[in-house]
């Protein structure tokens, strides 16, 4: 979310530099991976335009976007939640059937169950996942999407 010079995404605020809304360009806004401590860092580009700003950023940051959302989102798929996860440190390891065990490099680990047929994840899923998340401390604990 763009409020005026200042870009917020995951709970994470990002302050603009100074730019010229008729001249178009590009402005680093954050970077992307784990830091050295674990967490996620967003990598997105703010594009200025002569309309206002524009936020660009890759499928993984836009799916840990979406994960955060509050409230849950209803569509969040089970591949898109293994996707996050991975790129937060987690492996993931079928215990049989639908059942799964998610473990990060710290040793954390959680439980969680892929729903059939659909495969979307329940808010409860979606919930345990960010607990999971902030846990292992992959994201800020005060980050929830509006």
């Amino acid at each position: 979310m763009v409020q005026g010079d200042k870009v917020r995404a995951g709970g994470l605020t990002h302050q603009l530099g100074k730019h010229n809304p008729i001249q178009s360009g590009f402005t680093n806004a954050g970077v992307g991976g784990l830091d050295p401590s674990g967490r996620v860092q967003l990598k997105f580009s703010c594009i200025c335009t002569p309309k206002g700003y524009t936020l660009q950023m890759s499928q993984k940051e836009k799916r840990l976007l979406r994960l955060l959302k509050d409230p849950p989102v209803k569509d969040f798929t089970w591949e898109e939640l293994i996707s996050v996860m991975r790129a937060a440190g987690f492996r993931e390891s079928c215990s049989g059937g639908s059942h799964y065990d998610f473990e990060h490099t710290s040793g954390f680990s959680f439980h969680a169950s892929k729903t059939h047929p659909s495969g979307l994840l329940k808010v409860y899923q979606i919930k345990e996942a960010r607990a999971a998340l902030k846990q292992v401390g992959a994201i800020p604990q005060d980050s929830e999407e509006q």
